[in-house]
């Protein structure tokens, strides 16, 4: 949809993947974005390309967008849009658009909201690519990690804020464009343009299904799950038009009323554990924090401040949360001030079968599936935050049932903001 709407992005297929002749289901093969992929999309590339990853067009910013490839020096051009993002109203489209390719953004824009891509550049600003085009010497920005769409709320946003379904504005470049009411009348204007070339219904609701039909002989696990995810994703397309159209109708704009949210700090690392834990629940009796006391064992290796400690005989307890998940706490009952004397995983529910007899989760600080923390001695606050992975071979929540897996993780702490 993104090249329909004339942009540059990847090209993917879908691939059955074997090993050893076991088949581990149907797979997206989505084209890379790197130097073969800026041979195939810019003829005669010579541009450079950065990697936005939690990162926006703010100076406090810029060191964390991730060079991949050509010229290091062009992270200028980047400073350049920065610096024209805070021009006066009356001049802000004209400096921006010496620096980024304004019309390939607003298209850029429109796309990710119309397809309600939250964990994207506009929504959250994440999954995103920068190309500094060598010729132009201006900026596009690449749509990626298109796998959280059909929504309109981003789970990071504070509590109680409504968004308008028609635009989304929490990086830089839309906020602050949005605030010129020339910004906003392009934006709009290619909006309803989008509507009436791309956004074909009938067209991309068959897609669906001709896509659901082609892998679900390949599978691994069965039931109705994908053909319910793939039945919410066409109620929120054969809605989208008259939503957004709903709210800009005889030329109203809707306000974007959330503040400017702070942007993450940089991280340090400053432990590595790994292990294994077999869990067994006992009762029913909740204990504080809605912990359940568990019996086991487990053998976990910490490596903080220059030390190695065997955590040997920790004390378990765990924790149904909403949503379908748990969380898994290891309590180490002697630690000096300082070290880590608490370990928590949160991780969703595995189904296990005789056919997937381990889940592994992805940990991370932001939008992944399962999150960790160290906790410090007598301290709520988290230690350090893990970033690695859980692999759950055994589980369940009733009593007697068991919970068994292994955890092989980095720990990282946010640095303090520097004083501007």
């Amino acid at each position: 949809m993104f090249r329909a709407a004339g942009l540059t992005a990847s090209q993917c297929n879908l691939a059955i993947v074997r090993v050893n002749g076991k088949s581990l289901g149907i797979y997206s093969n989505v084209e890379s974005l790197d130097k073969h992929f800026l041979r195939r999309a810019f003829k005669g590339a010579k541009g450079t390309l950065y990697e936005g990853t939690v990162c926006d067009f703010a100076n406090e910013s810029l060191i964390r967008f991730e060079h991949k490839v050509g010229s290091k020096k062009n992270r200028k051009n980047i400073a350049k849009v920065v610096t024209a993002l805070t021009a006066p109203l009356e001049t802000r489209l004209k400096k921006v658009g010496k620096h980024l390719d304004l019309q390939r953004f607003l298209r850029f824009w429109a796309m990710e909201v119309l397809v309600g891509h939250w964990d994207g550049y506009v929504s959250n600003r994440n999954n995103y690519f920068v190309y500094v085009d060598s010729k132009s010497d201006q900026l596009q920005l690449l749509p990626w990690g298109l796998d959280q769409l059909a929504s309109d709320r981003n789970p990071f946003w504070e509590w109680g804020f409504n968004p308008p379904k028609s635009v989304k504005a929490d990086a830089a470049i839309p906020r602050q464009l949005y605030q010129v009411d020339a910004g906003r009348e392009k934006y709009f204007a290619v909006v309803r343009e989008l509507l009436d070339t791309v956004w074909d219904e009938k067209k991309i609701t068959e897609q669906i299904d001709a896509l659901q039909d082609l892998i679900e002989p390949h599978t691994i696990i069965r039931g109705d799950r994908g053909r319910r995810h793939a039945g919410r994703l066409q109620h929120f397309i054969r809605r989208r038009r008259q939503e957004v159209l709903a709210e800009i109708d005889d030329g109203k704009f809707p306000d974007w009323q959330l503040a400017p949210r702070e942007l993450p700090r940089n991280l340090e690392k400053i432990a590595d554990i790994e292990g294994s834990f077999a869990v067994q629940r006992d009762s029913n009796e909740k204990g504080k924090d809605g912990f359940i006391p568990a019996t086991g064992s487990g053998q976990l290796t910490l490596k903080q401040n220059g030390q190695t400690i065997a955590i040997t005989s920790p004390t378990f307890g765990i924790r149904q949360n909403g949503r379908g998940s748990v969380t898994l706490r290891m309590h180490r009952p002697a630690a000096s001030a300082g070290e880590t004397q608490t370990v928590e995983v949160t991780f969703p529910r595995p189904r296990l079968t005789d056919k997937q007899p381990e889940a592994s989760f992805r940990i991370d600080i932001f939008a992944s599936p399962a999150q960790g923390n160290l906790l410090e001695a007598n301290s709520p606050e988290p230690l350090g935050q893990l970033g690695g992975y859980l692999t759950i071979t055994k589980f369940g929540t009733k009593p007697g049932d068991r919970i068994e897996g292994r955890l092989e993780s980095e720990a990282f702490r946010w640095l303090p903001p520097k004083e501007k």
